[in-house]
């Protein structure tokens, strides 16, 4: 390649590996929760264990099954976050 985008010239990088708790190739909820939060979760869940009942809806137990984003933990230690994305804020990958 004759190019070379700005965050390949850094000194350091990391990998990620975003495959879903139970499926090795998901949708955008469970790769934007390992992406986010560091944890698999299952196909179609998003920002909580692979503990959390299937259809989940009562907040009692979402909450119960969360798992904190690195937004949170950066708001939580006084960090100012934010969220730009081209996707509606509804849609998987910003809302995890």
């Amino acid at each position: 390649e004759e190019n070379r985008l700005a965050f390949e010239t850094f000194p350091y990088s990391a990998l990620s590996k975003t495959y879903a708790w139970d499926q090795q190739t998901p949708d955008s909820a469970p790769t934007m929760t390992a992406l986010i939060t560091g944890y698999k979760t299952r196909e179609g869940m998003l920002s909580v264990n692979h503990l959390t009942p299937r259809n989940a809806c009562d907040a009692r137990v979402v909450a119960a099954h969360a798992v904190p984003s690195l937004l949170e933990m950066a708001a939580a230690r006084g960090k100012a976050t934010g969220i730009v994305s081209t996707a509606r804020l509804t849609h998987a990958t910003p809302g995890a």
